[in-house]
C-alpha cells in the first residue's frame, strides 16, 4: 500500500499533509553530502511496491551550510522541484544566488549550475585574518606592549602537518558551473565558467576561465588519489591588461604599477 500523502519536518512543522511526498527544512546547521546521498537514493527508488507517494518538493532554511573543508554558506533559503530528467534547486542567500540542476542518474548526469552570484570564504582562514588585524591595531595602538610577532614559519608547517587527503574530490559527480560573480576568499574572480569530473581515483578539472574587467585566467588540471595527501598538477594562463592593478585587487603588492602579463602557469 501506497500513502497517498506524507511530510517530513526537519524543524518545526509548516504545513499540512497535502498529495504527494514533501519535505520542509528549517536546520541551524547541515552538510551538502547527506542531502546528495538521498536525493540519489530517492532518485533510484523508481518501485511501485514503495510506500511513499513520489517526492513533490524540497524547501525551507539552512543557517549555515556545510559545503566543504571550512567552507560554509550561511543564511541559505531553498526551493528544490523535479522536472522530466533532473532536480531543479533554487538557491537564495548572501553568498549564493542561482538554480541548479541535479541530475536523477548523479553518476552521468551530474549537477549543472548557473548562478548570478557565489562567494566562498573559508572559516579557519577567516579566524586567521581576524587575529592578524588585531595584532596589527594592538602594535599600532601600543607598540612597546604589543605581543610578539607570531611564528609564520611555524604556523605554516603546522598547517602544513595538518593537510588531509582530500578523497572527496575522486567521488564528485560531474560538475558544471557558471557564474555571473564569483569572490573567493578575498580575491574577485568575476564570471566563471568550469567543468569537472572523477572516476574514483582521480578528479579532473577539464577547464576553469575566469574574466573580471579583462583580467583572464584559464586553468585545466587533476587531483589523483596517492598514499599521501594526493598529488596536484595545474597548468593555467593568465591575461591581464594591468598585472599592478590585479595584484593591487588581490592586495599582493602595490608596488607594481600598469604592466600588461601573459603569464603561462
Amino acid at each position: 500500500r501506497q500513502y497517498d500523502a506524507a511530510l517530513l519536518s526537519l524543524g518545526p512543522v509548516s504545513r499540512n499533509l497535502e498529495p504527494g511526498f514533501f519535505i520542509d527544512i528549517a536546520l541551524t546547521e547541515t552538510s551538502v553530502g547527506p542531502w546528495i546521498d538521498l536525493l540519489t537514493a530517492l532518485s533510484g527508488d523508481t518501485s511501485t511496491d514503495s510506500i511513499m507517494p513520489p517526492l513533490q518538493r524540497v524547501r525551507g532554511s539552512i543557517d549555515n551550510l556545510h559545503l566543504f573543508a571550512d567552507a560554509y554558506w550561511p543564511q541559505v533559503q531553498l526551493d528544490m522541484t523535479p522536472t522530466a530528467d533532473a532536480w531543479q534547486l533554487a538557491l537564495q542567500a548572501p553568498m549564493v544566488q542561482g538554480r541548479l540542476n541535479i541530475g536523477y542518474d548523479l553518476a552521468s548526469q551530474g549537477i549543472a549550475a548557473d548562478l548570478k552570484r557565489m562567494r566562498l570564504e573559508f572559516r579557519d582562514a577567516a579566524a586567521l585574518e581576524e587575529a592578524e588585524a588585531e595584532r596589527k591595531a594592538e602594535r599600532l595602538l601600543d607598540p612597546l606592549n604589543a605581543p610578539p610577532l607570531p611564528d609564520y614559519a611555524a604556523i605554516e608547517a603546522e598547517a602544513v602537518a595538518a593537510l588531509t587527503p582530500m578523497n572527496w574530490l575522486a567521488q564528485l559527480p560531474p560538475i558544471k558551473l557558471r557564474c555571473d560573480d564569483s569572490t573567493i576568499g578575498h580575491y574577485p574572480l568575476g564570471k566563471v565558467e568550469l567543468s569537472a569530473s572523477s572516476d574514483g581515483e582521480r578528479w579532473q578539472l577539464t577547464s576553469f576561465r575566469s574574466l573580471r574587467q579583462q583580467h583572464r585566467w584559464e586553468f585545466s588540471g587533476y587531483w589523483q588519489q596517492d598514499d599521501g595527501i594526493g598529488v596536484t598538477e595545474i597548468n593555467g594562463r593568465l591575461q591581464s591588461p594591468s598585472f599592478g592593478a590585479l595584484m593591487h585587487d588581490y592586495d599582493v603588492s602595490s608596488s607594481i604599477s600598469g604592466s600588461a602579463a601573459d603569464v603561462q602557469i
